[in-house]
């Protein structure tokens, strides 16, 4: 594969990149180029848009090139594009280092700052090497800011009026959730591992333990639990950007969208990033399919909405979907009649207030005979 040089200025980074690159890895990807020269080109496709490489050109532009060495993926379609991007970045993220050998190909180098790639030898061994262990892939918590995590414990306490009960938080950091002791009448109020979300969920039901927690905004209905629904996304300490929802045992509403902590999450948010978030455009769904994305759509437009569980019936794509090779991300819930009709009045009134044209799904005839059934005991 050949390698060119080409304008910096020419090279145009992708907007649909979702791999953060926060200053403080800029800086290593800089210190690196600084120290061993820029060795790796930039993959850009037949429009100079990057498909790898996106800290590297980041890093360049802030040190002054002028000139960025790339390749040429030019075979690639749109989608294969998508996914490489998606692959390449969680490829880089699937092991961890051999820590004997780290440990001794560390002590080999000498002249060369290796703090400054991020390996902080001033700490005894053993908390280092904790930094690479598997234990800290199983606690979310510690990553939370404080004033976010204190601004949705008031708003729980206020919605369920726990005045008085013990707030407790299991996975900070670490914790050992399964094993810990849990006063009387308590309540978690935490930011759990994502990972094993719908198993922590399943264990607090089993042992009658109420809970109300933060959950990935995408995949929020593929636990079991009432599913309440904000479109925001929270800036953890750890520089990761996550649309985040909540799961809870509390109260009697399945789902709901929640417009009031939407609007609290994003003015905290706000003050610790200074940024607000970009709007996406999605495909739209009809009116008897409820998605975390479309119940977050009423939540960022100011719009209430409730649905029962015997009015929802948990599916992972629609028929049509099936037919052309694709599903609902996450999961949905075909919802009954009445239900639509109530959803369908809440996402015309959003609208209004997003002028957005979307196209349709259609439901099948097995779906609509689910639709009409349901709601009905």
């Amino acid at each position: 594969m050949k390698i060119e040089k080409i304008a910096i200025k020419e090279v145009k980074p992708n907007e649909n990149n979702a791999k953060l690159h926060p200053q403080w890895q800029l800086d290593q990807i800089k210190e690196s180029i600084v120290q061993f020269g820029n060795n790796d080109p930039i993959a850009i496709d037949e429009n100079n848009v990057v498909i790898e490489g996106h800290g590297r050109l980041m890093a360049l532009e802030q040190l002054g090139y002028e000139e960025a060495e790339i390749i040429r993926l030019e075979h690639l379609t749109e989608e294969q594009k998508s996914a490489y991007i998606l692959a390449h970045n969680k490829l880089t993220m699937n092991t961890d280092f051999d820590l004997t050998i780290l440990e001794e190909e560390l002590e080999k180098i000498e002249s060369i700052d290796m703090e400054s790639f991020g390996f902080d030898l001033s700490d005894e061994y053993e908390n280092f090497i904790d930094k690479f262990s598997n234990k800290n892939k199983t606690t979310d918590d510690c990553y939370t800011p404080q004033n976010i995590y204190d601004a949705v414990k008031d708003y729980v306490i206020k919605k369920y009026n726990l005045d008085g009960r013990k707030i407790i938080r299991a996975f900070y950091p670490g914790g050992d959730y399964q094993n810990m002791k849990y006063p009387e009448n308590c309540v978690v109020i935490d930011n759990p591992p994502f990972s094993i979300l719908a198993s922590i969920c399943d264990w607090y039901n089993e042992n009658g333990i109420d809970f109300f927690l933060f959950s990935p905004y995408l995949t929020n209905f593929t636990a079991r639990a009432n599913h309440i629904i904000t479109d925001t996304t929270i800036t953890y300490e750890n520089g990761a950007k996550v649309n985040t929802s909540f799961l809870t045992n509390l109260g009697d509403i399945f789902i709901e969208s929640e417009p009031t902590l939407q609007k609290i999450i994003e003015e905290v948010n706000r003050e610790n990033e200074g940024t607000e978030k970009k709007e996406r455009t999605q495909k739209k769904y009809p009116s008897e399919v409820l998605t975390s994305t479309g119940v977050g759509y009423l939540s960022k437009y100011g719009i209430e909405f409730q649905v029962k569980k015997n009015e929802c019936a948990f599916i992972r794509s629609l028929d049509a979907q099936r037919e052309e090779g694709t599903g609902t991300f996450g999961g949905g819930f075909l919802i009954a009649t009445k239900a639509a009709i109530r959803f369908k009045k809440a996402k015309e009134d959003a609208e209004k207030k997003s002028n957005k044209k979307e196209e349709t799904w259609k439901l099948s005839e097995r779906e609509q005979t689910i639709v009409d059934e349901l709601g009905e005991n």
